[in-house]
């Protein structure tokens, strides 16, 4: 059961400027205007941590969708020392989750399973740290 009741449209358009942050047990909503204010003070992100790795995947949009070939969902998955995050567009809001499981944030959205399969598309090394990624995020939604 996933939080975006009626967004999972697989519909393009513009974003709310809504990022919503999942721990796993609990979750926090930012809005654009204080999106870099409160992520650099949130108490779960530690803005020193180095990013490490990088992976790109994609989903079915549908569980009984044949192929990944021209529709898919694509979400990013990166490492840093004490966690795995996921960062994916839902509907209207950003998706911020995190897990100490690279599978869980991998297979799962907001603790539920991913329509499967899960197709690596690419992978590679991160520069920067989790401040550079709460910039980006700020200035891209």
């Amino acid at each position: 059961m996933s939080i975006f009741k009626g967004t999972k449209n697989g519909k393009g358009g513009s974003l709310t400027e809504k990022l919503i942050f999942y721990t796993g047990s609990e979750y926090d909503y930012f809005s654009h205007d204080s999106l870099r204010e409160k992520m650099s003070e949130h108490k779960g992100i530690n803005h020193s941590e180095k990013l490490q790795k990088k992976w790109l995947f994609k989903r079915p949009l549908s569980e009984w969708q044949r192929t990944q070939l021209v529709w898919n969902h694509q979400f990013v998955v990166v490492d840093s020392p004490g966690w795995y995050w996921s960062l994916e567009r839902e509907g209207e809001t950003l998706l911020l989750q995190r897990n100490v499981k690279y599978t869980v944030v991998k297979d799962c959205e907001e603790g539920c399973p991913r329509y499967v399969p899960v197709v690596e598309i690419k992978h590679g090394y991160c520069k920067g740290t989790m401040k550079d990624l709460s910039f980006f995020i700020a200035r891209e939604s």
